[in-house]
């Protein structure tokens, strides 16, 4: 039950990144305000949290099975995860390598910090 717990957290946990990294670097009427920062935060943590249950999900209880579960793939699975979010979300325009690898990245802490939530808490 501990592990069910941790992975729990762990999944809500890993948008929390990603989100505050868009929230305060573009906000979404423009200016760093307290509104439109909480409103870009709100927003794109839910963008986040789908993709992190819905296609982190699976990959963490496939590789959970196998007993794969290490720091690397995680962030390897996170970033993965981050970059099929991201072309789901531009579909029909086209997408930069700048934009990708910028995803990746962040894709890649929100794996560390789930990772971190499961083997830690």
């Amino acid at each position: 039950m501990k592990k069910l717990t941790s992975s729990v957290l762990g999944l809500l946990a890993a948008p929390i990144m990603p989100a505050v990294y868009f929230a305060f670097l573009y906000p979404i009427s423009g200016y760093h305000d307290f509104a439109s920062i909480y409103v870009t935060y709100m927003l794109t943590y839910q963008f986040a949290l789908i993709g992190a249950v819905f296609l982190g999900g699976p990959i963490f209880f496939l590789m959970n099975k196998l007993k794969m579960v290490f720091w690397w793939l995680a962030m390897i699975s996170g970033a993965f995860v981050s970059i099929v979010v991201r072309v789901t979300i531009t579909s029909g325009n086209s997408v930069d390598f700048d934009s990708m690898v910028l995803f990746a990245a962040l894709g890649g802490v929100a794996g560390l910090v789930f990772w971190i939530f499961w083997r830690f808490v």
